[in-house]
């Protein structure tokens, strides 16, 4: 009874501090979304996104966003790696999220995932450690409108970033689902002002962006996409407001820099270690 009480308690604190940029229920009725306050982004200019979706007996779900850091690697956030690999899609060279043949998409299968070992399921992306990579079995075929984005090195970071995603560009609980690639530039916030906005730590390792001041940020369907400074990869998309309105409050990010040594230790192991998730 205690247990049952106190599971439910840490539950509701999660629940309450914000929400994960995708939804955790298998329903994935809202997963198809985009950038809050963008316009659309041009697919030569982001090579390195992929699309992560759910493979559907009569049609996949859009589930979360990717970056390419390597001919079998993606960088995404934890919290998108809770389906089985084998039904998770992962599509380079995508820029409508409806279009479906092209000379220049390329889709594989995920054999595996890893998320970092201090994520909590309990307390989701709020918890920090938001972060996981995801690896195809089929290495990606590299060319001008795929290719793989170069990791931040440092932690600390300030002024301009862009983000892009499939998003929902709606501030209300209705979500409005665009097509096409969104992205926005969002200013880096400090850690004290975007706990003040948000009421709540925003994590271990973590960015803050967007917002009141820029009137832009993430939503439902962003997670897991790129925050990118200089076409180098800073960010990761985690979690924000629910009601994805920036005046609620800045989009919060897995910092790739704090995070950099751990990716770059997963994606050189032995596949065959035993904490893969299959």
């Amino acid at each position: 009874m205690c247990l049952r009480l106190v599971c439910a308690v840490l539950v509701l604190v999660a629940a309450v501090a914000g929400q994960a940029i995708e939804e955790d229920s298998i329903d994935t009725s809202n997963f198809n979304s985009r950038v809050v306050g963008g316009v659309v982004s041009e697919l030569s200019g982001t090579p390195y996104i992929v699309s992560i979706s759910l493979k559907g007996r009569q049609k996949d779900k859009q589930l979360c966003a990717g970056s390419i850091v390597a001919e079998q690697w993606i960088v995404t956030a934890a919290h998108c790696l809770k389906d089985p690999p084998y039904r998770l899609l992962i599509t380079a060279g995508l820029h409508s999220i409806n279009q479906t043949e092209s000379p220049i998409i390329q889709q594989r299968r995920c054999d595996f995932y890893r998320r970092h070992e201090n994520y909590s399921t309990i307390f989701g992306a709020t918890g920090g450690y938001d972060v996981g990579v995801a690896h195809i079995s089929t290495p990606f075929l590299f060319m001008k409108f795929i290719q793989p984005i170069p990791l931040h090195e440092k932690a600390e970071v300030q002024g301009i970033a862009s983000i892009f995603g499939w998003g929902s560009i709606s501030t209300t609980t209705d979500r409005n689902y665009p097509h096409q690639l969104q992205t926005a530039d969002l200013t880096l916030q400090d850690v004290k002002s975007c706990e003040l906005a948000h009421n709540t730590s925003i994590g271990v390792g973590t960015l803050c962006a967007g917002g009141e001041k820029d009137n832009r940020g993430a939503c439902i369907g962003d997670s897991g996409g790129p925050l990118v400074q200089g076409n180098i990869l800073i960010g990761v998309v985690s979690w924000g407001p629910p009601t994805c309105n920036p005046k609620d409050g800045p989009s919060i990010f897995s910092n790739v820099g704090y995070y950099a040594h751990w990716i770059k230790k997963q994606i050189q192991s032995d596949v065959n270690e035993n904490n893969l998730l299959k």
